[in-house]
């Protein structure tokens, strides 16, 4: 008994030594992948907040972030979007055709990026901790599945002549449903168990792919289980959602008008008002897109006056005046479309939005919260 409690404890010091290598070497390809990059000094044509009122804004409790939140932000909802990416994919194709390998490399480029974009502010291990378990856990998710789908995954969809069965449609609406709670949620309170339920509740092939949908209820099932267990490892009571500050200049009482989910903390007159919302993720990103459209000019977001935003297109997209483009790349899964990141002067968000939508630019998500 004593021998099996120590290969058990040698195995599982192997397993952690493993994990513990993936974030060092992750980065040091990330690292020697990627170009240098910087952020560029401020427009100088971009207004100027008043140096009085910034000074007493900054002074209050809760009202700055750090500056380098928006770098943070993107790499947490990394997850995301693979996870819209991969939903993408399986509803037209097999999950054995989805690019994980390129999803895992992607990542730690993109998280050696925004290190260098945040060079210069004070370097914070538990801002990491987060992002390095999140990279851990997609990293081996998607090499696991890569596996899996191609060796039992492949063998299964031969075996049905290649053509997906009802676990397949299923799995893909189960995918879509999972990268949007993904977007307004915590990942560890998603319901896995009602997942697994739903997907064992699907009819099974009549013929010979039969063989295919056991396959996916029982891999997928057994999937589901593991994360329900691991989630409820993770899972701790919600904490209240801290407002954002945002100080605004312009039409801001008429703007503000009809939402329910912003409201005045202060005048700031003649230098506009010091707004507070408590919304996050995409709701908040649609806030801010309708106040633009308003004719709101942002002066700091959460004390924040360069923030990062990503975009999608099916075509080329420009930087606009105020933005800096940081990389841009092909989604893997779809090459047709691509992703661009860009660094923005919060004071010309006003003028940025507008300009890439007028590009036929997809926003993704603006990162301050």
């Amino acid at each position: 008994m004593l021998r099996w409690i120590r290969r058990l404890i040698g195995a599982l010091a192997a397993a952690a030594l493993v994990l513990a290598t993936i974030p060092p070497l992750g980065l040091a390809y990330g690292f020697m992948t990627t170009a240098p990059v910087r952020l560029t000094a401020a427009d100088p044509a971009a207004p100027q907040p008043n140096a009085e009122v910034a000074a007493r804004l900054a002074g209050a409790g809760g009202y700055k972030r750090r500056d380098n939140a928006p770098f943070r932000g993107y790499l947490s909802w990394w997850p995301v979007f693979a996870a819209r990416d991969y939903a993408a994919l399986t509803e037209r194709e097999l999950p054995q055709n989805f690019p994980y390998w390129s999803y895992v490399s992607r990542f730690w480029q993109d998280y050696a990026l925004m290190i260098r974009l945040a060079r210069g502010t004070p370097f914070i291990q538990r801002d990491h901790l987060p992002l390095m378990q999140s990279g851990i856990g997609m990293t081996v998710d998607h090499i696991a599945q890569w596996t899996y789908e191609n060796t039992a995954g492949r063998i299964s969809a031969a075996i049905s002549g290649a053509r997906p069965v009802e676990q397949d449609a299923y799995l893909a609406q189960s995918a879509a449903a999972h990268a949007t709670f993904l977007s307004r949620s915590r990942w560890f309170d998603y319901d896995y168990g009602a997942d697994r339920a739903g997907l064992w509740a699907t009819q099974d092939a009549t013929d010979i792919a039969m063989l295919r949908s056991w396959e996916r209820k029982l891999a997928f099932g057994l999937a589901d289980t593991a994360q329900q267990v691991i989630a409820a490892l993770f899972r701790t009571e919600p904490m209240p959602q801290p407002e954002l500050n945002i100080w605004a200049q312009g039409p801001v009482a008429e703007a503000i008008a009809p939402e329910r989910d912003i409201s005045v903390m202060q005048d700031l007159a003649p230098h506009g008002a010091h707004l507070v919302t408590r919304l996050t993720g995409a709701d908040l990103d649609r806030l801010v897109i309708r106040l633009a459209l308003r004719g709101v000019r942002f002066v700091e977001i959460a004390g924040i006056r360069t923030t990062f935003l990503t975009v999608t297109s099916g075509r080329e997209v420009a930087a606009p005046e105020g933005a800096q483009a940081v990389f841009t790349y092909p989604l893997p899964a779809d090459p047709a479309r691509q992703r661009v990141g860009m660094a923005v002067n919060v004071a010309l968000l006003h003028e940025v939005l507008p300009a890439l939508a007028a590009q036929g630019a997809e926003i993704e998500h603006i990162y301050i919260d």
